[in-house]
């Protein structure tokens, strides 16, 4: 009967299967997230070591430069850090201008940058 064999399908392919394995999709997202905000702040701190400004507070011009720049690891494809702290979307209005991550101040303290970032939430 063509229903019947319909029915096997539809139960192989939804049925309730408890030994079949399953991806939590909460959970990878929870180490997605977690994931990313790790690489942010690696990111962020790399410019600062990159200054040598192991105090975590650098120049305003200095900053810039670093978050201009390229991106250290092999892993990545050729990048500026900023392109990784802020992805485009696709959109003109959706990636913040740098000159609104640093503000106005003359110097630029790693903890005020990461909480500009999803890194800090």
């Amino acid at each position: 009967c063509p229903i019947l064999h319909l029915l096997q399908k539809v139960n192989k392919a939804f049925g309730e299967n408890e030994e079949m394995p399953v991806i939590h999709v909460r959970d990878t997202r929870h180490r997605m997230e977690a994931w990313r905000r790790k690489r942010v702040r690696e990111l962020l701190w790399n410019v600062f070591n990159r200054s040598r400004a192991f105090t975590g507070v650098m120049s305003l011009t200095s900053c810039y430069e670093g978050l201009t720049s390229g991106v250290l690891h092999v892993w990545s494809r050729p990048n500026r850090v900023f392109d990784i702290i802020f992805p485009p979307d696709g959109t003109d209005g959706g990636q913040p201008k740098i000159q609104d991550l640093l503000g106005n101040e003359r110097m630029v303290s790693f903890l005020s940058l990461v909480s500009k970032t999803d890194a800090g939430k």
